[in-house]
């Protein structure tokens, strides 16, 4: 792989050069829990982020999630498991958060994660504009909005199953969601931090699924019998 000064002079071209040329490239991404998540991005467009032995993949311009159990590895499309985790959701019946609204203000600043330059962004509470509740640097690279929606597939679901018992997501991790639509997150807060970027050749086999997607009924019943990782 190329070295990472050596991939942020290919990708990242100064201010006014044509922009860079498509290439495959990975991002590893170290978090605050001690995991990690790995981003992969073909120069054809699709893409996949891999953490807690789960794949979010970005195939053909379609979304997916690629689970495992006892039985093997299968894929479902996301929208069809993001509608069972809301199911789920609705069936905890959880009580209002009395969480306030929250906002998002792009600053006039910007920070160097890896090699990567990107804007600073912040959320506050909407009546409270001086309390930061969290904090990003995200970048709008071109070059990255593959990896960007494979990243945001990746955070957009695993906060739906890490907010099942809740009712769903809240307030603040909508508006945190919100940032990933805005492109390539370096970093977020303490929770999520770009370790390192490189560009080289990937597989092709990495961005394929592991078999015809279950459709929803058949999802359902899957992860009733057997819950996933």
């Amino acid at each position: 792989m190329i070295g990472r000064i050596a991939a942020a002079a290919l990708l990242f071209l100064a201010a006014g050069c044509a922009p860079a040329k498509p290439v495959d490239l990975s991002a590893a991404f170290a978090r605050e829990d001690g995991g990690s998540i790995l981003v992969e991005a073909a120069e054809g467009g699709d893409a996949r982020a891999e953490a807690d032995g789960r794949v979010y993949l970005v195939r053909g311009g379609r979304e997916y999630v690629i689970l495992s159990d006892a039985a093997g590895s299968f894929a479902a499309r996301a929208e069809d498991y993001a509608a069972l985790l809301a199911e789920r959701a609705a069936a905890a019946k959880a009580g209002p958060s009395g969480e306030p609204d929250y906002d998002l203000n792009r600053e006039d600043a910007t920070d160097l994660i890896a090699g990567v330059r990107g804007t600073k962004w912040r959320v506050h509470p909407r009546h409270t504009p001086s309390l930061n509740s969290a904090q990003a640097v995200i970048s709008t690279d071109p070059t990255l909005a593959p990896a960007a929606r494979a990243l945001a597939l990746q955070a957009r679901l695993t906060v739906a199953e890490n907010s099942v018992g809740e009712g769903g997501p809240g307030k603040l991790a909508r508006a945190m969601l919100a940032l990933f639509d805005k492109g390539f997150v370096l970093r977020m807060g303490d929770a999520l931090k770009l370790d390192r970027i490189d560009a080289g050749p990937i597989a092709a086999i990495r961005f394929e699924l592991p078999g015809a997607p279950l459709g929803r009924d058949a999802l359902r019943a899957r992860l009733a019998a057997s819950p996933a990782s």
